[in-house]
């Protein structure tokens, strides 16, 4: 709390002071970052928090551990649609490989993450003694870490990496609520894209000989839709924001008078890559909530239904228009704006819209 940090400056007490309280108050004053009491903050709002702390405090080798952490415990939670299949087979090697080397490297212990992942798949390999003999000796001066769970030992380290002004100076050093690290060269060989704000995208579409894009070269396209009932009258919208301010540029929406809750999502996605497509845009990152169609795109779902093999096929005609387009999915909650939209156009069955 402010009075606090007042009291601690007038004992003359060393101590880092994190405005939790005010960007609660400055960035999160919409109702929808609230639990149904009005009162206490939601997860989005929860998480909104810590990436901000994580951003202030924490070195970028960190705070890249930490999304490397996060991208394991999401990939075992995972439910796949054949576990006994050959593309789930190679997704869980890739997630067992990716955890021996960040065992190795930091000495975190992923036990539970491998028995989760374990589940339903056929048994995991033991490791001959060559790559026991490596792990070993990529995790010394790691003991300090032993026994930590995946997502405590992500963060290991977190005071030592602290930047030196502050730590240890006298009085409190307040944070801006208004920070923001530059992360806007990303690893030309990546699989993953880091955005803006830490957020990692998985890339659709990439021009061969073409590295990933700055995270300032990317517009952010939301897209969403559905049907009332379903199926029934659907509809399909997206909005596009600027780089890094993320202020919205445009939006677009159909409607659609009879589909299901998948056509009206495809729906959403093709418009909004039309209009970035028409507008000139070349780097583009989406989110959405429809979970079914991002996995398609990914390649992790097969598209087996006919008339969405249509929208799929859509789909790849409008990517090869880009030079970059990275995907990822977001909570409902986080893609209200692009609902809002496919919403009103169900409500009005106005054909399309645009601007």
């Amino acid at each position: 709390m402010p009075w606090l940090a007042t009291k601690l400056v007038e004992l003359q007490i060393p101590a880092v002071y994190f405005p939790a309280y005010e960007i609660l108050l400055d960035d999160l004053r919409d109702y929808r970052f609230y639990e149904e009491d009005m009162l206490h903050p939601n997860q989005v709002a929860r998480k909104y928090i810590w990436r901000r702390l994580t951003e202030a405090w924490l070195a970028p080798p960190t705070r890249q551990l930490a999304l490397q952490v996060e991208e394991v415990q999401r990939a075992v939670a995972h439910r796949p649609f054949d576990p006994t299949g050959p593309a789930h087979l190679n997704f869980v090697k890739a997630q067992r490989k990716q955890m021996t080397i960040l065992e190795g490297k930091y000495g975190i212990n992923f036990s539970d993450e491998r028995r989760q992942l374990a589940a339903g798949t056929e048994p995991e390999p033991e490791a001959d003694a060559s790559t026991s003999a490596q792990a070993a000796t990529a995790g010394e001066g790691n003991e300090g870490s032993e026994g930590l769970s995946g997502g405590s030992a992500a963060l290991l380290g977190g005071v030592s990496a602290m930047s030196a002004d502050g730590s240890g100076g006298a009085g409190v050093r307040r944070m801006s609520s208004a920070v923001r690290l530059d992360k806007d060269e990303a690893p030309g060989g990546s699989d993953r894209h880091e955005g803006a704000e830490g957020e990692l995208y998985s890339p659709v579409r990439r021009r061969r000989g073409k590295s990933v894009p700055a995270a300032r070269d990317c517009h952010l396209m939301m897209f969403d839709g559905g049907a009332r009932p379903n199926p029934g009258p659907a509809a399909g919208a997206a909005v596009l924001f600027s780089p890094l301010s993320r202020d919205e540029v445009a939006h677009a929406a159909a409607f659609i008078p009879k589909g299901t809750n998948n056509v009206g999502e495809y729906t959403g996605l093709v418009e909004g890559l039309r209009l970035a497509r028409e507008m000139g845009i070349m780097n583009l990152v989406v989110e959405g909530d429809a979970q079914l169609v991002i996995r398609q795109l990914l390649g992790t779902y097969k598209v087996r239904d006919s008339l969405l093999q249509q929208y799929y096929g859509d789909v790849q005609r409008e990517l090869q228009q880009f030079a970059y387009v990275g995907v990822r999915h977001v909570p409902r909650e986080q893609n209200a704006r692009a609902d809002e939209l496919s919403t009103a156009a169900i409500k009005l069955k106005s054909g399309h819209q645009s601007c």
